[in-house]
């Protein structure tokens, strides 16, 4: 009885870090502002849907040691960004690095990355109230809209052939793809967690009266 306890405990102390663990996708979704004009060929024109997804590494490392400011990098085939403009769908995808920073300061930023050869896709959000962020952490939710000002999407790719595509836009929304803390594994209350301990050990100290009391008696 008393090692099942332990072990039951043990569990419990250790969701907080099974939850924040793995990838996790936020999918987004907007409108272009301003194409080139020699690109309008390429199927893609102003007021053409936006929409795309992101996926991260929740336990990246922050490379920055500043206390308001964070960089945070997933590498691998697993993180990138993948984006569908207007009603043909075009597609642009970057997989295998990912960048995403947080500016926690006099305005809040926070700003997504992927690149590789040929191809650089960006979103870019900042609060000029300084009110989104409390702290320079990962947010393992998406950051609420409402309060950024700025909300942009930037695209710029060159084929082999030195083609250039363009393209700059407004996003509108921020959700939950898969993975987040709050749609999948919720993060109990600390108050939870000591209630759960308490009563587990709480438990264990009756079984340990009980077989006590039975000795006595024999």
């Amino acid at each position: 009885m008393r090692n099942l306890l332990t072990a039951l405990l043990t569990g419990v102390l250790m969701v907080p870090a099974l939850a924040h663990a793995g990838s996790i996708t936020f999918n987004f979704a907007g409108t272009v502002t301003q194409v080139p004009v020699d690109d309008l060929a390429a199927g893609i024109q102003p007021l053409d849907s936006i929409t795309g997804s992101f996926t991260f590494d929740s336990t990246a490392i922050d490379a920055i040691s500043g206390p308001t400011s964070a960089s945070y990098t997933s590498s691998g085939a697993a993180f990138g960004m993948t984006v569908a403009i207007g009603a043909s769908a075009v597609t642009f995808s970057e997989s295998g690095l990912l960048n995403l920073g947080i500016l926690d300061s006099f305005v809040d930023q926070y700003t997504v990355h992927a690149t590789s050869t040929g191809l650089v896709m960006d979103l870019f959000f900042q609060d000029n109230t300084a009110t989104s962020f409390s702290s320079d952490a990962l947010p393992l939710t998406p950051p609420s809209l409402a309060a950024f000002a700025q909300r942009d999407f930037h695209l710029d790719e060159t084929d082999v052939a030195g083609n250039e595509t363009q393209v700059d836009g407004t996003i509108t929304s921020l959700t939950c793809g898969s993975g987040c803390v709050a749609s999948s594994v919720p993060e109990p209350s600390c108050a939870g967690l000591l209630f759960t301990g308490a009563t587990l050990l709480g438990g264990l100290r009756s079984a340990r009266c009980r077989k006590s009391k039975a000795s006595r008696k024999l």
